[in-house]
């Protein structure tokens, strides 16, 4: 990315309130987000030890 596009993207968002600023967040994390439809064993075991 270029640095004029992030001044712009930087200022876009320059007058969003921290909520605002979490909800503009989420929403760019989820379209990077991939979605899986299984998990491997591994991936289950690592939740499984998290959760403790």
């Amino acid at each position: 990315m270029k640095k004029e596009k992030l001044e712009q993207i930087a200022n876009a968002m320059s007058g969003l309130s921290y909520r605002e600023f979490e909800e503009v967040a989420s929403r760019i994390e989820a379209s990077y987000h991939v979605t899986k439809k299984e998990l491997t064993s591994e991936e289950i075991s690592l939740v499984i030890e998290n959760i403790h």
